[in-house]
């Protein structure tokens, strides 16, 4: 199981270099500031496997390293002295199925924090059949203060422009990542396809499309 959360990393971090250096013959020196993350596993950030990875790609602060939602309390302080020794970012993947007590002792050492796109989409389905702040109710319920909120499982333009229209600037920076995403006009520019085999069929990613 190691071995395959050590394919997957090294996958998703190639993948993002790749990306990247697409997006900036695109978007010019736009493209070198937007955020990009990748997920580690939950056996992987304890192990020295990581440290050589953390060691071996030298990542500045636009790429963040997701820690998953299945990670052990055993396993916090690790992750804590990891962010500390070598400056990493992290951000809580899933963060709404993560353990209470794993979550509260991590939100001093992340950078935002996600939601689970199977949570997004069932809040996002009611759209036009209830009211839209019960909508946004459990969405806005999940942020921290002072901390990004990334909502996952963006699949429509309606998705975005009531994302846009219902969530306040009170409520802090949000990020939205896309899953079978289909877009046009200028959003456009920020949905990168891959075209990777092992990939849901027609998988976008949105990498740090902000707004504020």
């Amino acid at each position: 199981m190691l071995d395959f959360e050590l394919v997957v990393l090294l996958k998703g971090l190639n993948a993002i270099q790749a990306l990247r250096s697409r997006l900036r013959m695109a978007l010019g020196v736009q493209a070198d500031s937007l955020l990009m993350s990748v997920n580690v596993g939950d056996l992987l950030v304890s192990s020295p496997e990581f440290v050589e990875v953390v060691a071996r790609y030298r990542l500045d602060e636009t790429t963040l390293f997701e820690i998953n939602e299945n990670l052990s309390m055993e396993r916090v302080n690790v992750v804590r002295q990891l962010a500390d020794t070598y400056k990493i970012r992290l951000a809580l993947d899933d963060s709404n199925d993560m353990q209470e007590d794993v979550r509260k002792a991590l939100l001093d050492k992340v950078d935002l924090i996600k939601v689970d796109f199977k949570f997004t989409r069932n809040q996002l389905s009611h759209i036009g059949q209830e009211d839209p702040g019960s909508i946004m109710e459990e969405l806005v319920h999940l942020r921290q203060p002072d901390m990004p909120l990334v909502i996952e499982g963006i699949e429509s333009e309606q998705d975005i422009i009531f994302i846009q229209n219902h969530w306040k600037r009170a409520y802090g920076d949000l990020y939205w990542q896309g899953w079978a995403v289909q877009v046009s006009g200028l959003l456009e520019r920020f949905f990168e396809p891959c075209n990777n085999r092992e990939l849901p069929k027609g998988y976008r990613l949105a990498p740090g499309v902000l707004l504020r």
